[in-house]
């Protein structure tokens, strides 16, 4: 499940390792990609509710769940709110309370991409947030998705799940790895060097690597 202005295309890599060991569903959440618009404001559970929908619809009881950044905040309150998760995987995950507020955060990033010209191509195509850009429905889904504070859902989580950020991480800082990390109980911590928050674009062979590794070790293999 991919970050709030991305689509699936930013698991590209990801979709063609993992489809020769497993059934890959990869989405466009609705207001993304090929999707259609959000009727109203969206909330994460909103998000949340239409992912299980869609698994339900496929007759699909059990899945492992990967979500990037945004994506990581819907797989927290899957995972934290049904037992049908096996394996959780948050990459580069939101979802814990920053350290600044929304209006700082929308200033930080829009600082951030105005001073740090090496991403744009690779944001370009694999989308980040622009608030400026988003409709008067995006502007208060997205709101709403980013002052929701879910590290008291953690703790709810008992599916073994990976942690795994980009060490040069600035949406999401490595703190926050670590209070995701702390929280939930059956967790464990990855953390990759020369990625920053996409890292499963900047350092997929690492990535899937990890990610493999994690849930061959949870299988007993």
């Amino acid at each position: 499940m991919h970050g709030f202005g991305a689509n699936k295309e930013s698991f590209s890599a990801q979709i063609s390792y993992f489809a020769q060991f497993f059934h890959v569903i990869a989405i466009d959440f609705p207001g993304f990609g090929k999707s259609s618009p959000i009727p109203y404001p969206f909330c994460v559970k909103d998000y949340a509710d239409l992912v299980l929908a869609l698994l339900n619809a496929l007759e699909i009881e059990t899945f492992s769940l990967l979500g990037h950044s945004f994506g990581g905040r819907v797989a927290i309150y899957i995972a934290a709110h049904t037992n049908r998760v096996t394996h959780l995987v948050l990459a580069d995950s939101a979802g814990v309370k920053p350290r600044f507020s929304l209006r700082r955060q929308v200033k930080k990033r829009q600082f951030q991409r105005k001073k740090n010209k090496v991403g744009e191509g690779e944001r370009a195509q694999f989308g980040s947030v622009d608030y400026r850009s988003l409709s008067p429905i995006e502007k208060q889904s997205f709101s709403l998705v980013i002052q929701e504070d879910l590290t008291p859902m953690l703790g709810n989580i008992r599916c073994p799940t990976l942690v795994i950020f980009g060490a040069k991480d600035r949406e999401t800082p490595l703190y926050m790895a670590r209070k995701l990390y702390k929280g939930i109980k059956c967790g464990s911590l990855v953390v990759i060097k020369n990625a920053g928050h996409f890292a499963m674009v900047q350092s997929p062979t690492a990535f899937n690597q990890a990610v493999m590794a994690f849930f061959l070790s949870k299988k007993g293999e």
